[in-house]
């Protein structure tokens, strides 16, 4: 007897359960048979057969046997599905660069304002606003000048610059 073997991508094939039938599809075929039934039993006159049940019973067959025509490989149903993800999705993604996350809010920088002095605050902000300045126009000169080496190196997500003295 000779065997062969069987790739990967035709074993995830959907399951076929009565004939050419999916699970899917045999749902949808016998779903109106249980709703018919309900129908039957619940409308007036009870218990009995009358137009309108019988109307009522045969669009809700002909509604999920449309819906359980196989298309492409997939169900009606299916496609349904994704054509309503895609219609309910969002049209646009707006990038914010204006989020919260990080930042501190006006409320922490007012209540850290009234618990400390200002003259301290400011004299502390003023100070630090200056030497900060002073170290980057330093650094602007010292890149900008010829005479001076430096070396970047990147090591681990770290980026590590090495300035030498200028002679």
């Amino acid at each position: 007897m000779k065997t062969t073997t069987v790739p990967a991508q035709f074993t995830t094939i959907e399951d076929r359960v009565a004939g050419n039938l999916s699970l899917n599809q045999l749902m949808l075929l016998t779903t109106p048979i249980f709703i018919s039934c309900v129908i039957y039993m619940i409308f007036p006159p009870f218990t009995k057969l009358s137009i309108l049940k019988l109307v009522i019973s045969l669009i809700i067959f002909i509604s999920f046997s449309i819906l359980a025509v196989r298309i492409r490989g997939k169900i009606i149903l299916l496609w349904i599905q994704t054509i309503l993800k895609y219609r309910n999705s969002p049209r646009y993604y707006v990038f914010n660069k204006n989020n919260n996350h990080l930042r501190q809010s006006v409320k922490d920088i007012e209540n850290y304002k009234t618990n400390n002095t200002k003259s301290a605050v400011s004299g502390a902000l003023s100070h630090q606003d200056k030497s900060s300045y002073k170290n980057a126009t330093k650094l602007k000169y010292i890149l900008l000048d010829p005479r001076s080496d430096f070396k970047i190196n990147r090591k681990k997500g770290v980026m590590n610059v090495y300035i030498n003295k200028i002679q």
